[in-house]
């Protein structure tokens, strides 16, 4: 994840840390798909047709290496307090990511900027 390098550009981000802090935050505050019931809700993930227990959701976003999904971007504009656009080869259009209602803070500032190749993964993104 190199959501950092955009959030603060002047940092030498550990990417890994800033994995388990998003996690930590998804942990704390809940499945955004929910009303933050974190640990009866079941998560679908868009890759799968299997439902996946909240519980193994977080054990599995803790590995490194493990690609960001939805939530993990969900979770990193309520961290840094950010909007997150979305650039996808999927669509024309950028998508806007949305907080859920009861996670209550509010995103001001510059967007973060990920690339969304379909079906695959995401990257983080700069403007030149």
């Amino acid at each position: 994840m190199l959501v950092a390098d955009q959030a603060d550009p002047l940092s030498f981000p550990d990417v890994n840390a800033i994995r388990q802090n998003l996690v930590d935050w998804l942990e704390r505050h809940g499945d955004p798909s929910s009303q933050g019931t974190p640990t009866t809700v079941k998560t679908q993930p868009s890759w799968t047709e299997k439902c996946e227990e909240w519980p193994a959701y977080i054990v599995r976003m803790r590995q490194n290496g493990e690609f960001c999904d939805e939530k993990m971007a969900m979770a990193a504009s309520a961290y840094y307090r950010r909007p997150i656009h979305i650039v996808s080869s999927a669509t024309q259009r950028i998508i806007h990511v949305e907080l859920p209602t009861h996670w209550t803070m509010v995103c001001s500032g510059p967007p973060l900027t990920f690339g969304h190749y379909h079906e695959i993964h995401y990257v983080a993104t700069t403007r030149k």
